[in-house]
């Protein structure tokens, strides 16, 4: 997580817990890391207005993958950072678009994925 994103407003910690997790990749074959994610947005208060992004989410953990066997993620975790890449300030489009480069990169070497996450 940046330092100065609590800072700047970009990230509200009230309430909510950060955790930094290492999910390892082996032995978990084409399941990956495991997990379903949506983006979150504002409701569009006023015909015609643009939604928000609030953030990509863990919409569900997949039996069989790297998340499920980790044990550590959870449902409605929001993804902050995945391995260097802040998900901060991007559209939800990018940030999924990072969390697939990232398993493609990292799923095929057998590796690992670094996750920062925020819980409730």
């Amino acid at each position: 997580l940046p330092p100065d994103a609590v800072d700047e407003g970009r990230f509200s910690a009230t309430n909510r817990e950060v955790l930094t997790l290492d999910v390892p990749l082996n032995d978990t074959g084409s399941a990956g890391l495991g997990i379903s994610v949506k983006g979150k947005t504002t409701d569009s208060p006023t015909v015609g207005q643009t939604p928000t992004d609030l953030g990509i989410y863990i919409k569900s953990i997949i039996h069989g993958g790297a998340a499920a066997k980790d044990d550590r993620l959870r449902v409605n975790d929001q993804l902050l950072m995945i391995n260097n890449d802040s998900l901060l300030d991007k559209s939800n489009a990018v940030a999924m678009e990072t969390l697939r480069r990232a398993m493609m990169s990292d799923g095929q070497c057998g590796g690992s994925i670094r996750l920062v996450v925020a819980r409730k």
